[in-house]
C-alpha cells in the first residue's frame, strides 16, 4: 500500500474536518493506494465496489462543534523523556536487526 505521500484525495482528520491530501512524491515499486486496493480486491472477488459520491465541498461547509477536554496531568504517571527514549531505543535495537550495533558497542567498550 503506499503511504500518506505517495496518495493524492481526501481525508477527515482527528476533528472531523475534510483535508486535501497532496501527492508528495510517486509510489515505489508496485504500491497502490488504499482505494486501487480495494477496487482490485472486489474485482478480483467478481464484486462490484460502489462509486464513491463523496460531496467534498458540502462535506467542507459542515460545521461541526468539537468538543475538547483540557489535558489533566495524573499524578503517578511522570515519565524522564531521556529514560523514556532510552528504553524505546534499546526495545528496537534489541528486537530488530540492530542488535549487531549493540555488540559492536560492547566490544569496543571492552579494548
Amino acid at each position: 500500500a503506499a503511504s500518506y505521500l505517495e496518495s493524492a484525495g481526501t481525508i477527515v482528520n482527528y476533528l472531523g474536518k475534510v483535508k486535501k491530501v497532496i501527492k508528495a512524491v510517486s509510489p515505489s515499486g508496485e504500491a497502490m493506494q488504499h482505494k486501487d486496493i480495494f477496487a482490485a480486491l472486489a474485482k478480483a472477488m467478481k464484486s462490484k465496489l460502489p462509486a464513491a459520491k463523496a460531496d467534498v465541498k458540502k462535506a467542507l461547509k459542515a460545521k461541526k462543534k468539537v468538543k475538547v477536554n483540557p489535558f489533566e496531568k495524573v499524578k503517578g504517571l511522570d515519565v524522564n523523556p531521556i529514560d523514556l527514549n532510552d528504553r524505546i531505543n534499546r526495545s528496537v535495537i534489541n528486537s530488530s536487526r540492530l542488535l549487531w550495533l549493540k555488540e559492536t558497542e560492547k566490544a569496543l567498550a571492552s579494548k
